[in-house]
Order: C-alpha cells, then sequence, then structure tokens
C-alpha cells in the first residue's frame, strides 16, 4: 500500500479499528481475520436468536417478539454482509478508494498536504473518542435497566460496533470527498485568473482586426493609386499636346500633365474607390506600404503570440483539474460500489429499529409509570439513546452523501460562471465547454445498491414513514 500510505498514516485510528473489526482485508492475514470475525458474528446470531426465544420472548407480546427478530436480522445480516463483502468482491476496492484519493491529496493539496492530514487525525480521534463514549454510555444504561447478561450481550454488541464502524468509514471518506470537489472548485476560477492577459494585451488584440483591416484598405488605396499614376501618365503622353511637340517632355510639364489628368479621372471615379487627399500630396512611396504592412503584421504576431502562450497555460491548467474530477468520479464509482448494499442494510435495520423503539417506548410510557417502575428512569433512558443513534446514523449518511453530491454539483456552475467572464480566448472556451460537457455527464449520486438515492430526501422519507407507522401501530394497538 505505498500508494496509499500518506492518506492511511492520516487515518490510521480508523484503520486499526477496521482491520480490528474485520473491514479492512488486504492480506492473507487479514483475510483470515475476516473470516474469523464472520463466523464470530454468524454463530453469535443463533446464539443469541436460541437465547432469546427460551427466556425473553416467552413473556413478550407477539407484536413485539416480530419486531424484535425483524431487528436481529437485519443487524446480523448488515454485519455479516459487510464482512463477507469485505473480504470477497470489494476487497481490493477500499484500497483503490485510498490510493486514488492519496494520489489527488498530493495534487490537490501540495504545501498544505501534511496540515490537512494533521487535522484530519485530530478529527477522527475525537471522533472516534466520542462514539465510543457513547457506546459505553447506553450500554451500561441497558444492563442496569433490563439486568442482560454481558456474555448473553457480546454478540449483539459486536455486531451494532461492526456495523457503527462501517458508517464511520462510509461518512468519513463521503467527508474526504466533499472537501476534494470543494478544493477543486476553489482552483477553477484561480487558474484562469493567474494567466489572464493584461489589460492593454486585450485591448491590442481586440483592435487588431480593426488594424488588420486598415492596413488591407490602405494596400487596396494604394493599389489604385499607383494604377491611375499609371494611367494618367499614359495618358499624358497619348495627350495633343505630346504630339505638337518633342517628344520628349520636360518633368514638370509631364507633373502638369499628369496632375490634370488625375484630376479628372478623380471626378469621375467614385469616393469610395480611392483616396483624393493622398493622391493629391501624398507621395506614392512603396517603401510606407511597405511599413505599414510590417507595422500590422508585427502587431498581429504579438497578440497572437501573447495569446497562444496565455492559451497554453489556462488550457493546461483546465486539463489537469478535468483529470482530478474524473479521477474523483472514478472514487465515487468505487464509494458506491463498495458500500451500496451494506448501506441499504444499515438504513433498513435503523428504519425497522427506530420504529420498534419508538413504538416500544410509547406504549411504555403509556402503560407504566415511575411508581411502579424503580427502573423507568433507566428504561426511559434506553429508549432515547437508541432512539438517538439510530437517527444519528441515518442523518450521518444521508448529509455526508448529499454535502459531497451538492458540492460535485456545484462545479457545474463555477464553470458557467467563468464561461460568462470576458474576454476569453477561444481554445480556453472551448476547453471549458468540455469541461462543462464532463461534468453535466458525469453527475454525482450516492445510491443505496441502486435501490434508491441516499440523500436528504431520504432521510425526510425515514422520519415521515416512522411518524406513519407508529401512528397506525398505535391505533391498531
Amino acid at each position: 500500500m505505498e500508494d496509499a500510505r500518506s492518506l492511511i498514516s492520516a487515518i490510521r485510528p480508523l484503520y486499526y479499528i477496521s482491520k480490528l473489526c474485520g473491514l479492512a482485508s488486504y492480506g492473507i492475514f487479514s483475510v483470515l481475520w475476516s473470516l474469523l470475525q464472520l463466523a464470530i458474528v454468524s454463530s453469535g446470531f443463533v446464539i443469541s436468536l436460541r437465547h432469546k426465544m427460551s427466556s425473553t420472548y416467552k413473556t413478550m407480546a407477539s407484536k413485539a417478539v416480530v419486531a424484535d427478530v425483524c431487528m436481529s436480522v437485519l443487524l446480523f445480516g448488515t454485519a455479516i454482509s459487510s464482512l463477507l463483502l469485505g473480504f470477497t468482491i470489494n476487497r481490493k476496492k477500499l484500497y483503490e478508494i485510498l490510493r486514488k484519493m492519496s494520489l489527488l491529496d498530493q495534487i490537490i493539496l501540495r504545501n498544505r498536504l501534511w496540515k490537512v492530514y494533521k487535522k484530519m487525525l485530530l478529527f477522527l480521534v475525537v471522533e472516534l473518542l466520542v462514539v465510543f463514549l457513547y457506546l459505553v454510555l447506553i450500554y451500561s444504561i441497558s444492563f442496569n435497566a433490563y439486568g442482560v447478561e454481558l456474555l448473553a450481550a457480546m454478540p449483539e454488541v459486536f455486531a451494532h460496533t461492526i456495523n457503527l464502524v462501517n458508517v464511520l468509514q462510509f461518512v468519513d471518506v463521503e467527508l474526504l470527498l466533499k472537501t476534494r470537489y470543494h478544493d477543486i472548485n476553489t482552483q477553477i476560477p484561480l487558474a484562469l485568473k493567474d494567466n489572464k492577459i493584461p489589460s492593454n494585451s486585450n485591448k491590442q488584440w481586440s483592435t487588431t482586426n480593426q488594424i488588420l483591416q486598415r492596413g488591407r484598405n490602405i494596400q487596396s488605396s494604394r493599389n489604385r493609386v499607383f494604377r491611375i499614376s499609371d494611367q494618367a501618365n499614359n495618358l499624358a503622353w497619348n495627350t495633343p499636346n505630346h504630339c505638337n511637340q518633342n517628344i520628349f517632355l520636360s518633368p514638370n510639364e509631364r507633373m502638369r500633365n499628369i496632375t490634370n489628368t488625375v484630376d479628372q479621372i478623380k471626378v469621375s471615379t467614385p469616393s469610395n474607390l480611392i483616396w483624393g487627399e493622398e493622391i493629391k500630396t501624398a507621395p506614392f512611396n512603396r517603401e510606407d506600404i511597405r511599413d505599414d504592412t510590417m507595422m500590422v503584421a508585427h502587431s498581429d504576431l504579438r497578440a497572437v503570440d501573447e495569446k497562444q502562450i496565455f492559451s497554453v497555460d489556462q488550457i493546461s491548467e483546465l486539463r489537469a483539474l478535468r483529470e482530478m474530477h474524473s479521477d474523483l468520479y472514478d472514487i465515487v464509482e468505487l464509494i458506491d460500489f463498495h458500500f451500496g448494499f451494506p448501506i441499504l442494510m444499515e438504513l433498513a435495520s435503523n428504519f425497522v429499529s427506530l420504529v420498534s423503539t419508538l413504538y416500544t417506548a410509547m406504549i411504555f410510557m403509556k402503560t407504566t409509570t415511575r411508581a411502579e417502575d424503580n427502573l423507568y428512569m433507566y428504561k426511559f433512558l434506553d429508549y432515547l439513546f437508541w432512539t438517538l443513534l439510530y437517527l444519528a446514523k441515518a442523518s450521518a449518511i444521508a448529509i455526508s452523501c448529499h454535502s459531497a453530491s451538492e458540492e460535485a454539483s456545484k462545479s457545474i456552475s463555477v464553470v458557467q460562471k467563468v464561461l460568462l467572464e470576458q474576454p476569453l480566448i477561444p481554445s480556453v472556451s472551448s476547453e471549458l465547454h468540455l469541461y462543462l460537457t464532463q461534468l453535466c455527464n458525469n453527475h454525482v449520486d450516492f445510491t443505496a445498491c441502486g435501490f434508491f438515492s441516499v440523500n436528504l430526501s431520504l432521510l425526510h422519507a425515514i422520519v415521515g414513514a416512522t411518524a406513519t407507522y407508529i401512528i397506525i401501530l398505535i391505533q391498531l394497538n
């Protein structure tokens, strides 16, 4: 794992806990350890179910038994599916996610790499510490409320821990993905801002076409002037005066004849074809045309050179950003593939457990008073903390996915705003349009194994469905 070592050094607390739970299977020993964890969880499910059937279920109502069995099946099923997929088809997926993310961090973060990794390490330490203390608190309350033996509750504790670690993996990867999308979105305007053409160059480039057109007019007009001069010279030689005089006229007389003939041609020629003032006053020097043409060509080449220099810099920056976006989209697909089915099972387990816990808590508060039960407060806190745990896991999954998707969608608006800025070199504008097409085609949307999208709308649906089912169950009761 050479390519992903730097990132693993930043997430090593979660990485070690994942290996301990059998959720990070890379080498042969890790696979064997995951197999052992799978055997423990599977046997624990059977032992826990038999224990409840022999003792707990005998005193419970049939509705409560069905609800508890469903909770147990989904709880252990989520843990078993995470372990089983972790060392089979998803064995290399998490490694690929870390490797690609590490390579991107070296490009995106650059000098901020280790500073960001230190903050990430501190965040994970605090996160794991809070989660561990919450689990200790909730299990302490459960043991005091119902007098459950620790040995009998160990299979469920282990399954809950595996599922919670898997959720932490998913949420932390989503947060990493969101921050990387945010970093790239901030670099898109900077890639063009740093390489913008100076204002005088922009002005020069914007007037280059006018300069070229003026040069063409000069060239065309001068050519017409020379043709008129030749016609005038020929007419001067063919005038009657010339026929009656010597064959060679003096220079002054020839110039007067040329001038008179030019005036005659000027009168008979449309004004848009010649420049009258130039014909009268400007000397017809071909060096002037050469100087004007060289001036136009020099201005054109200088503007073109500056345009090409800035265009190459901008296009290279945009191409690098496009490649980073493509790599991030590959990471999105890997995350969706790796966590899809376990997250589907986790959401189903949270929903059923949430409905069952809230319904049981309401029935308990309706039928029991503090005077009748000395452990009333422990049981009430037990229901409250388990409800908060289920809501927290579902909210963390939905919010992390929604925030990552929203940050990825912001890239489209960022590129569109850049396209509205003027002036943009045509080649850079073309590259930005390709970038925009790529972003529209690579739409980021996280799903639960393809069944439904995971976002805030899902969280709203879970809360609404939970309230609906609780109302229905209370009415039926």
